[in-house]
């Protein structure tokens, strides 16, 4: 499964980091000056326990975004997902599912507007990370664990069908 994360903070920053330790195809979509962060310094997490992991990653920017993703995780601020949209567009094929990590659900909406309501996934992170100036990530607390489904009903900001609740969990 090819993935792709939008973000490169403490969200999208922690939980790439993870699919990575589990050997997954992972790739950041992140501005130019975190590319070129992440070229030079890798993508850095200490845990909980005070352990440094630098894991070297592909980082690119949205004008070098040109192949689908069977999953893109979306971990950007709201104010960002406008912008986010159209820079992960290409990374959207026929059988992708976008995972958002924001806060609120009134991201659905966007997102199924622009890809349609069945490529749209729900989440729930539990997760206390935080990102600091130099770009390391602080996980600050043990116990980071994922929910995935469907959302039920129809998404805030559409009017599309109700949907299957099933869910599938994960926790690093």
């Amino acid at each position: 499964m090819r993935t792709l994360v939008v973000g490169a903070g403490a969200t999208g920053g922690y939980l790439g980091a993870r699919l990575l330790d589990a050997g997954r195809d992972v790739t950041f979509l992140v501005r130019p000056r975190t590319a070129e962060r992440l070229a030079l310094e890798g993508l850095r997490v200490r845990g909980s326990d005070g352990t440094t992991t630098t894991h070297e990653v592909s980082a690119l920017t949205a004008d070098r975004l040109h192949t689908a993703r069977d999953l893109v995780v979306v971990a950007v601020r709201g104010a960002a997902l406008a912008s986010a949209v159209g820079d992960l567009a290409p990374a959207m094929g026929p059988g992708s599912q976008v995972l958002p990590l924001l806060n609120g659900v009134s991201h659905l909406g966007a997102l199924s507007g622009a890809f349609g309501p069945d490529a749209v996934l729900g989440a729930t992170a539990r997760l206390a990370a935080t990102l600091l100036p130099d770009g390391t990530i602080i996980e600050q607390a043990p116990g980071a664990a994922l929910e995935i489904g469907r959302p039920r009903g129809p998404h805030p900001g559409t009017t599309s069908s109700t949907r299957s609740g099933a869910s599938s969990r994960s926790t690093a």
